[in-house]
């Protein structure tokens, strides 16, 4: 009866040790498929939102590059009339305003074509031209007021004494020039004759 008991106590110990290991297996094998299914849909959902990023950050170059054809499609093309500065000899300068100059230097500004002109004592005459719609931009220059009208220029001509400028225009292009008012000996009348011979010179050269 004691060795069948023992058996017994042995068989026992032996199915319970057998089940418990099965069970320790079991319960190892499921923390095990856990981290495994879900450490794939944690990495799969980094690139998913860094992909975002991207599409975020092409909005900016999208936008930023339609922006500068906009504003350039404002900008009005200067005139095709080469070298400006050919437009109005030095020597033209010196004999109307008794001063000497020197070579000028080609400008813009929006629709204009342009040239700087350094008098003697760092002074500037400043020419601007169009070779367009000169009618249109001789009316709103001469609105800003101050101008006195003056003949024998193109088809319409004003000087104004305030700030030096003389504009001029045909029925096609427009001519400024800012004349500077601190030159010795230059009063306004003589300003505003210098400026029509000046401008007499530059509508002659443009067709």
């Amino acid at each position: 009866m004691l060795r069948i008991t023992c058996l017994g106590f042995v068989t026992a110990a032996l199915i319970a040790g057998t089940v418990g290991c099965q069970a320790s297996k079991q319960q190892k094998a499921v923390p095990s498929g856990n981290p495994t299914t879900a450490s794939p849909a944690t990495s799969l959902s980094a690139p998913a939102s860094s992909s975002d990023a991207p599409g975020t950050s092409a909005a900016p170059v999208t936008t930023s590059a339609t922006a500068p054809a906009a504003s350039s499609g404002s900008v009005v093309p200067t005139p095709d009339v080469g070298d400006p500065c050919s437009l109005l000899p030095t020597s033209e300068i010196t004999s109307a305003l008794g001063v000497q100059s020197a070579s000028g230097q080609p400008n813009s500004r929006a629709k204009f074509a342009g040239c700087n002109y350094t008098l003697t004592g760092s002074a500037t005459l400043i020419l601007y031209l169009a070779t367009e719609r000169g009618p249109q931009i001789y009316g709103a220059a001469e609105a800003s007021g101050g101008f006195s009208n003056v003949s024998g220029v193109g088809t319409q001509a004003a000087y104004n004494s305030e700030d030096g400028r003389f504009i001029a225009s045909t029925d096609k292009n427009f001519v400024e020039l800012t004349i500077p008012s601190d030159l010795k000996g230059l009063t306004p009348a003589k300003a505003s004759q210098a400026g029509q011979t000046l401008a007499n010179k530059v509508l002659s050269e443009l067709h």
